[in-house]
């Protein structure tokens, strides 16, 4: 009786430990077309405007990495002053311009996996000022990132999860955007088949949108290909999408589980190079 009493007690205890655990699932992924020369890399990835959607990749990924937030290696990250540091290194690049970053944006869930989805879609028309098409693609990436099962004991005892999209746009007007899009909720699994269910309560979004200065990028061209090594678009979103969610560079097949573990899949390894504080490429 003794005994069953200590196992109870140190597995409460673990499971109230691991239940504080904060788990962010991350994405990536291009808006628009890609029109980066693919015969250029290094300098030339900086110095052509054409370029930039595959320079902001690349910053994406050294801001990343600097700070070991590899989502494609690691899978679900348990650290979320990782994914903090993550931002506050690109955020302070001095080649990207905040344009704006709201507040947490608050909607009620009932528990349904559909309604969340339409519930983020209104969310993003109604205080966003999004077209109904880009509301609806941010909405539906959130439900597809949205865990069906977890086989990782610790993602099973994780309570608050941040869902994260990362957006590299290149408009029309061949100007580059970054967005970073944030869904914070409580998940619900069980321990014994996985399986997650999404609690009645009040999440929250928040995004934030940067501006890429081409005139930086091309004037500081030689000093950032030494110090930022470059990378396709396709792999700088491989790098910063979290291991087996392959949501946007093929097909997502929804007959499967959906299971993610902690680091599901085949990891991608990124090659280590010598990295930079941020703050030495103020100019």
């Amino acid at each position: 009786m003794l005994i069953q009493s200590f196992l109870l007690a140190c597995s409460t205890t673990v499971a109230l430990a691991l239940g504080s655990e904060q788990a962010i699932i991350s994405t990536a992924r291009l808006v628009g077309k890609d029109i980066t020369d693919p015969r250029a890399n290094g300098v030339e990835i900086f110095r052509n405007p054409h370029n930039h959607a595959a320079a902001a990749g690349s910053i994406l990924v050294f801001s990343g990495e600097a700070v070991r937030y590899q989502p494609q290696q690691d899978g679900i990250l348990f650290d979320k002053n990782i994914y903090d540091n993550y931002k506050q290194n690109f955020f302070a690049f001095p080649g990207f311009a905040l344009s704006y970053d709201t507040l947490p944006i608050s909607f009620e869930l009932n528990g349904d996996r559909r309604q969340l989805r339409d519930s983020l879609e209104r969310a993003y028309n109604e205080n966003d000022n999004r077209s109904n098409n880009d509301a609806k693609e941010i909405a539906d990436a959130f439900e597809k990132l949205l865990p069906r099962k977890l086989n990782d004991k610790k993602a099973q005892a994780a309570k608050d999860w941040t869902l994260s999209q990362t957006l590299i746009r290149s408009g029309e007007d061949k100007r580059v955007y970054i967005e970073i899009h944030e869904l914070s909720l409580t998940l619900t699994t069980s321990m014994t088949t996985g399986y997650v269910q999404i609690n009645k309560q009040t999440a929250t979004i928040r995004s934030a949108k940067l501006n890429v200065n081409d005139r930086f990028l091309t004037s500081f061209a030689d000093n950032l290909a030494q110090r930022i090594p470059t990378l396709r678009i396709r792999d700088a979103i491989r790098i910063l999408s979290t291991s087996n969610l392959q949501l946007f560079l093929a097909d997502f097949d929804e007959k499967t589980d959906g299971s993610y573990g902690s680091a599901a899949g085949t990891r991608r390894t990124h090659s280590r190079q010598r990295f930079y504080s941020l703050s030495q490429l103020r100019m």
